[in-house]
């Protein structure tokens, strides 16, 4: 990357790995092409599964592209973003696994989309993804981040309209 940017000297790990998450996102949300998005999203996974943990600074720009990831017009890359959250789960602070979930959850019973068939797909993606997150919880996290997942599931779905 410090080749890339014409610096003279090499750029700490970190930064390298921060800009890669970054460049990685932005490329995996608004490239125009969908093998693009779904390599993209391919290398990031690679990216995360080699840190220990998500830099805090990180963890809401990448929560909030996982949510649009899984919208994706391309059923491919909603898969593979399905992945990332995997990764995503198991890195991130327990505030951030609720507040994903939590839009999930909204995404899951708020989508109005008028078409059944497309509809039936998303809502597929989002119980998957919802079935992922809790699979992935980290064992010292499940209790607290389950139990607010429920809350906020069963809050949603009590309040939808039928």
């Amino acid at each position: 990357l410090a080749q890339t940017l014409a610096l003279p000297f090499p750029l700490p790990a970190g930064i390298c790995a921060t800009m890669g998450v970054r460049e990685l996102l932005d490329k995996a949300r608004t490239h125009h092409d969908p093998d693009i998005r779904f390599m993209a999203i391919r290398e990031l996974i690679k990216l995360l599964d080699g840190m220990e943990t998500i830099d805090s600074n990180l963890q809401q720009p990448v929560r909030s592209s996982l949510l649009q990831l899984l919208k994706d017009s391309n059923s491919d890359v909603q898969t593979n973003a399905v992945k990332l959250l995997g990764t995503v789960v198991r890195k991130i602070e327990n505030k951030q696994v609720i507040a994903l979930v939590s839009g999930l959850v909204v995404a899951l019973v708020e989508d109005k989309t008028k078409d059944k068939k497309k509809l039936q797909l998303q809502r597929e993606q989002f119980q998957t993804a919802i079935k992922k997150s809790v699979k992935e919880l980290r064992v010292d996290d499940g209790k607290e981040a389950g139990g607010q997942m429920v809350e906020i599931l069963t809050k949603h779905l009590i309040s939808r309209e039928v």
